[in-house]
Formats: structure tokens, sequence, C-alpha cells
């Protein structure tokens, strides 16, 4: 027992001759202990590093042969490290690598051969969680094993060597199973001889940077797991084969990128299964500028099940992830799946959380809303520029879609003035900033825009309003990914009831289409071209006696908006509201209003958004 007290140290150098021990043989057991195996055999009953919490052990074997005839523990309580050079290391029974909560084992294989009689586990037991466990297979090293099971805080990563999964007493005769269960991961290039599970929390990370993993048997993807794969711009990508099957249930594919621009449409292979792929990716996570990639599944006689063909049975859902096709009785069963990076248009047309074009919250949305809204709370008496009147507004909103959780903070600038001619001119510049939220995307965006309309007077209760209107969209870092550009023209009708009540319905036609700009990222920009429409009914009344004041009403309205043209993911949305408004009057004129109104938000495919909104005038 080497480093017996804690505080303490011991040293042992065996380089040639023989060593046994019938009993447990603890390297560390509270301090500070290190084993150094050139040569000679060293034969144990049980081998432990760092027995206690707080200690160190290190076995460096560089030559010479170690026996375990039971378990070898690295990191049971404390820290260990096995460091391989070479040699051969034989263990009857289980290697555990970070045995209980709090430990840290780490095995180094760099050279020689490890056989393992029983299974090797990666930060636990093989039937209870523990602390963090690494494996590092260098590429002149060679692993024979029964079974590998990756716990929470395990990682098999570097698989440069060989590696032979299987019963090693019976001549590996019998194929044995990786695991890698929740917290555990799968890193690295090689191959693994055998069938893999991954279970819910586990993860599975092909090559070191880029790079290939390859099994000799089925991989099984269970729900809850997940795939991480990164591409290039060179369109090189990590790559998973298998001579057996794969199965995806439930499994999210995260899509990491390196530096560069990417070309819009270009494809990636990332899965290659001799015995063909079963299921989908129930979600595809982009490290793109909020681009998701769409996971494509082809047989090798190159039929995609995105495309669904006439001879295949399969059911689709449309999600913000593109196209996913589950197979059910498909008359030839995919072996590829690739990733296909979309246009800016296509994702618009696939995402309801599109920056530009796919939402209420979009760009293209606000927009239109803006030319709407536009003009509310001013209204100047007095013609000149100097007489004109200031509003200040602040709309806070959260939209809710597959998932996602995307929340907008929008003050908008506003100045009106009247005219010699009777109408009024309006100027707005209205400045957001957006968060998008869920499924790993964790983005900050800001949209900065410009307004300028007139309302024209035609007979009592009616105006026209024609506006011009330009909006971009900048990233966190002041990249671009996006500018419209839009006319419209409104129809604003009121008619009074009486006591102060009065109904008004808004009617708006416009144009709105994409102008310049490339897409961060990618090789692409938008090309939008819509036309729209905004329609609706508003009802309105005094508040009386209340805490608002005198001449104080209420509004509640009900719109609808609808697009034509290019794809969209939201082409309509439906949204309900009330509002407060005071109305102070000095003199002939009011003053000092002030507006505070809540919307709901509904779309056809049933996602939805509340808004708080409030306007000052001054």
């Amino acid at each position: 027992m080497l480093g017996l007290n804690s505080g303490g140290s011991g040293y042992y150098f065996l380089n040639d001759g023989s060593l046994s021990s019938r009993t447990q043989t603890v390297v560390c057991y509270a301090g500070e202990g290190e084993f150094y195996q050139s040569g000679g055999t060293h034969t144990v009953a049980e081998l432990v590093l760092a027995q206690e919490a707080g200690s160190s052990g290190l076995y460096e074997l560089d030559g010479g042969t170690l026996t375990v005839t039971g378990t070898a523990m690295v990191g049971r309580s404390g820290s260990g490290e096995f460091v391989q050079s070479g040699g051969v290391v034989a263990i009857g029974g289980d290697l555990l690598l970070g045995v209980l909560p709090g430990s840290n084992g780490h095995y180094q294989l760099d050279g020689g051969t490890l056989t393992i009689g029983g299974m090797l586990v990666l930060g636990g037991s093989g039937s209870a969680n523990g602390g963090s466990g690494r494996f590092d297979l260098g590429s002149s090293a060679s692993l024979q094993l029964r079974d590998l099971d990756l716990r929470p805080g395990g990682e098999l990563s570097s698989l440069g060597g060989g590696v032979t999964l299987g019963d090693a007493t019976a001549g590996l005769a019998d194929v044995g199973t990786l695991r890698v269960n929740n917290g555990g991961m799968l890193a690295g290039n090689g191959t693994i001889p055998g069938s893999a599970w991954i279970y819910a929390g586990g993860v599975v990370r092909p090559g070191n940077s880029i790079g290939t993993l390859n099994f000799a048997g089925d991989l099984t993807f269970l729900p809850g797991s997940t795939l991480n794969a990164e591409i290039d711009s060179s369109g090189h990508s990590d790559l998973i084969t298998t001579t057996g099957t794969i199965t995806l249930t439930g499994v999210t594919l995260r899509v990491d990128s390196t530096d560069g621009s990417f070309d819009a449409g270009s494809t990636y292979t990332l899965l290659s299964a001799g015995g063909g792929i079963h299921g989908s990716f129930a979600s595809v996570i982009s490290g793109l500028p909020f681009f998701n990639l769409v996971a494509d599944y082809s047989s090798a006689s190159a039929v995609s099940l995105s495309a669904v063909p006439t001879t295949t049975s399969a059911t689709e859902t449309s999600t913000t992830t593109g196209t996913v096709a589950v197979v059910s009785g498909a008359a030839s069963v995919p072996t590829v799946a690739t990733l296909h990076i979309p246009t800016p248009d296509e994702h618009a047309a696939d995402s309801p959380l599109d920056l530009i074009g796919g939402s209420p919250t979009s760009l293209l949305g606000r927009m239109t809303l803006a030319d709407a809204e536009a003009g509310f709370l001013l209204d100047p008496l007095t013609a000149g520029f100097d007489e004109g009147q200031a509003a200040i507004g602040l709309k806070l909103g959260n939209f809710y879609a597959d998932g996602y959780h995307q929340h907008y903070e929008t003050v908008p600038l506003r100045y009106g003035w009247k005219l010699g001619n009777g109408m009024t001119a309006l100027v707005e510049l209205p400045i957001s900033s957006i968060t998008t939220r869920g499924h790993g995307i964790n983005r900050d965006d800001r949209s900065y825009g410009l307004g300028t309309g007139l309302r024209m007077p035609i007979s009592a209760g009616w105006e026209l309003k024609p506006m011009l209107r330009y909006g971009t969209v900048l990233d966190n870092d002041q990249r671009h990914i996006g500018s419209l550009a839009s006319t419209s023209l409104t129809s604003h009708y009121r008619h009074g009831f009486g006591d102060g009540y009065e109904i008004g319905l808004d009617n708006l036609v416009g144009a709105v289409r994409s102008v310049g700009g490339n897409v961060t990222g990618l090789d692409a920009g938008y090309d939008l071209h819509e036309t729209t429409t905004h329609n609706a009914v508003r009802l309105s009344g005094p508040l009386q006696d209340t805490v608002l004041g005198h001449g104080a009403r209420w509004t509640a309205w009900a719109s609808d908006t609808r697009y034509f043209g290019s794809k969209l993911a939201v082409d309509n949305f439906q949204r309900v509201g009330i509002a407060a408004t005071t109305r102070l009057s000095v003199g002939d004129r009011y003053s000092d209003t002030a507006s505070l109104g809540l919307t709901y938000t509904h779309t056809a495919s049933g996602n939805h958004g509340l808004e708080l909104n409030f306007g000052y005038r001054f």
C-alpha cells in the first residue's frame, strides 16, 4: 500500500523480476502514490488507484506484464491515472474508471495491449453511476474487452488503435456491446467491432475534429440521446459507418460548424449503414447562423424519404428542422443519412422562427404591423414641423413555436407634423432586440428600421395612409442577416355611435421584398417577394369614473394578416387585443397621452405569442 496517510507519499519501481500479491494492491490510499513498471511481472488479486477522497494515484507501465485476476479501479474515491505506453495488461474482471461520485479516473493507452475479461466502465461501476472516467486509445495500442459501459462523466475518445469487443476468455467468440449511458460520451476515430446502444443522455461524437467512427455491428440511438457532428465549408463532415443497422429513435442531431462560408444547398453525409437506417432524427440543431439543417434519408438507389416517392409508405411531419420522414413498410430501406444546408428562402419556408420572414415576430411581420399602426397617438392640430407631436413606445413580446421561445423588445420612436394641405407627415425609427432560446439555440439579434408616410383625410372619419419602410436584422456581432423594403396603403375608417362609442375598420395592402445582403456564414441571401394584406376591426368607448382620469378610453380589436408570394412557414396569423388610453385635454388639443395594451397572437399551425405594449405621446 503506497501513500497510506493523508499528506504522505510512496513510490515503487519494478524493472525486472516478479512481484505478486494475493490481496488487494492499493496505489495511494489517502495521500500520493506512484507505481512505475518498465519490465518484469506484476500479479495482483485486485488493483486500486486513489482509494480515498483527496488521494492521488498513478501507475505507469511501458514494459513487462501486469495481471489483475479480479477488478481494477482507477480513481475509486480520489484521482487515479493509468498510463500504458507498452507491455501487456490483463484484467480478469472489470476495469472501472471514476468509480464513486466525486472521483476522477483516466486510462491512457498509448501502446501495448490491454485485455479486459469483464466490462470497461467509465464513470461508475457495472451497477451504479460514479465520478468522471475517461479512456484514451492511441494509434499503436490494442484494446480487447467484453463490454464497454459509459456512465455519467464517462468518455471514450481518441480511438486511434484497435478495439475488440467480445469474450476474451472464450476466444472473443461472443460479440460484446458498448453502452453509452446518461452523461457518457463516445468520441474519436477508429473502429468499434460489435453493437452499441446509446441511452438517454448519452452522446456520440465522431472524430477529434472531423473524422470517422466505424462500427462492426448494430448502432441504436434511444430517446434522449445525442449525436454530435461537425461540418466545414470545404464539404467535409464527421461520419459514422456500420456494417449493421442504425436505428434512430428520439435522437437529437447537433451539428457544429467550423469558420468559413457555407454553400447553401450543399449536402453532407453523416451516417452510412450496410444494414439500413431505421427511423429519423427527432430534431436537428445547427451551429450555423440560425439556419437549421435538414436531414434527408436516401436509399442506396438515392430514393429520398423527404420527397416520399410513390414506392415508399411514410409519414411526414413538418417541423422547424425541415421534413422528418419516418419509414413504415418502405419498399427500400435507406442506407445513407445526409444533411442539407437550406437556402435562406428555404429556412423562411420551414422555420416559424426565421428572423426575416418566418413568423409574426420576424422582420416581415413587424414591418407589416408597424405600417398598420403608424400614426397611433399622433394627432397634431397646428401646421408646422415644430408644432408636431412625438411619441415613444415599448413592446415586450414572447412567441412560442415547436419548443422554441422567442422574446422581443421593440422601441418605436415616432414623430408626426401637420402639413399646410391638411395632411400629416409621419416618420418612425423602430429599434428591436430579439432573443431566441430552445433546442440548443441561444442567440441574440438586433433589428433597425425607418418608416415614412402620410395620413391623408378623404372624408369625415376616413383617411388613407401610404407608407414606405426599410428594415434590417443584424446578429449580436453586428453581422448582416437580411433586410426588407416595403410599400403599403392603409385605409382607416371610423364611425361614432354616440356617447363616445366608435367602430373602426383598418385595411392594408402592401408589397415586400428582400434587398441586398448575404446571410452570415452562407453563400446565399434572401430572395423573398410578398404581397401582404392586413384587416382589422376596432371597437372603442369611454372609460368613465376610473383612475385613468378624464378622456380615458378603451379599445378592443381583432386582426388578420396574410402573405402571398414566396413560401413562408407562417403565411397568416391572427391577433386580438385590448388597450386603455388616457387623453388629457389642454385648451383645444390633447396632450400627455398614454396607452397600455395587451395582444394575443395565434398562427394557423398552432403557434402563439403574447405582447404587452405601452405608448406615450408628448
